[in-house]
């Protein structure tokens, strides 16, 4: 059985992959967590920009080994990150690790 992942086990600028809803198989970069440390905040710089993350309980995220350096210091300094600089940590994905980058990451940048 599965644990339940809470939002402390995520790190700002970390890669996730949506499991569930309507959305499922997306890929975002989490932008931020809820006071109640159930749920994150998810952004991919296109149809969710950082000025409306969507908001997903993190059961319903799988985790991916990647962190995007640039986002996660910004995050973590509190300063604004631009939908700009999402797409672009989407494109500086190393090539060479298949676990954490294949063509459903192309696709969805």
């Amino acid at each position: 059985m599965e644990q339940a992942l809470a939002a402390d086990n995520f790190v700002l600028g970390q890669l996730v992959k949506s499991k569930t809803g309507r959305d499922k198989g997306t890929y975002y970069f989490v932008c931020g967590k809820s006071q109640d440390g159930a749920r994150l905040l998810l952004a991919d710089g296109r149809k969710r920009p950082m000025e409306k993350p969507k908001i997903k309980n993190c059961r319903h995220v799988q985790m991916v080994h990647y962190v995007a350096p640039r986002l996660q210091e910004k995050l973590a300094q509190q300063k604004t990150v631009t939908n700009e600089e999402i797409r672009l940590s989407f494109k500086e994905l190393p090539k060479d690790n298949g676990q954490c980058v294949d063509k459903e990451v192309s696709e969805n940048v």
